[in-house]
């Protein structure tokens, strides 16, 4: 297991998580005594809350910022506002599905950062002028 912490873990261990590597980090994956069922019906029942600090932070920055993103995502990223941010897919070139990602709007800039998994940051750093040009 890695020796980089997020700053929840002590949290977390008090809740009885089990922690497994994931990018670099100890991600809390379990928590004994609650099943699978048992969390995702909490979270579709009243709220959840995912810690970010294991995925790549991946920056876009211009005046075709939101333009790509709002292409590669599933989301309409067009009316998102500063200081807010959105849950989205992330897409190839031809419309299949990279992965999930979290797209944050920054405030007075053309920018806007995707908290995201490697495989996300890859395609969205790879594949811009396709996204534009399709």
């Amino acid at each position: 297991m890695t020796d980089r912490i997020f700053a929840l873990e002590d949290e977390h261990s008090a809740l009885g998580a089990e922690f497994m590597d994931w990018n670099g980090l100890k991600l809390a994956a379990n928590y004994s005594g609650i099943t699978t069922e048992q969390e995702h019906d909490a979270v579709r029942d009243a709220a959840g809350m995912y810690d970010l600090t294991a995925f790549r932070k991946l920056w876009l920055r211009g005046p075709d910022a939101r333009a790509v993103l709002n292409r590669a995502c599933t989301r309409d990223i067009t009316g998102l506002k500063p200081n807010r941010a959105t849950y989205t897919c992330v897409l190839t070139a031809d419309g299949g599905v990279v992965d999930d990602s979290v797209v944050f709007a920054r405030p007075r800039t053309n920018s806007f950062m995707s908290s995201a998994p490697v495989t996300v940051a890859r395609s969205l750093r790879t594949s811009p002028r396709a996204r534009m040009s399709s």
